[in-house]
């Protein structure tokens, strides 16, 4: 059984059930196949070690696979535009950056 991280946040649409893990017998991908691990793994690989962002609600999943990778540090900012700078600096300085933000349209 593989417990799936983000199942807290998604609503289960039509079913009463409250079970939080995916079965093994399902087609669902092992937890080592989420694109957010794999994101994480991969930033950790060409040498980031911190991440500026700003939680919204359509990015808490992919942060949350960031913040269980060892050796990313992730770096709330209030708002993108200093998210942004942040990370821009940061890579000036380290000469790599990751910044995650979520763009809503109206």
């Amino acid at each position: 059984m593989v417990t799936d991280p983000t199942a807290q946040r998604r609503s289960n649409f039509g079913s009463n059930s409250n079970n939080n893990t995916l079965s093994s017998s399902c087609s669902c991908p092992s937890q080592s196949q989420y694109p957010g691990r794999h994101l994480a793994s991969r930033l950790v690989q060409i040498g980031i070690t911190d991440v500026f962002s700003v939680p919204r609600d359509f990015n808490l999943a992919l942060l949350d696979h960031l913040v269980a990778e060892p050796g990313l540090t992730n770096i709330s900012c209030y708002n993108e535009l200093n998210a942004g700078y942040a990370a821009d600096g940061h890579g000036r300085s380290r000469g790599v950056c990751a910044c995650v933000v979520a763009r809503s349209c109206m």
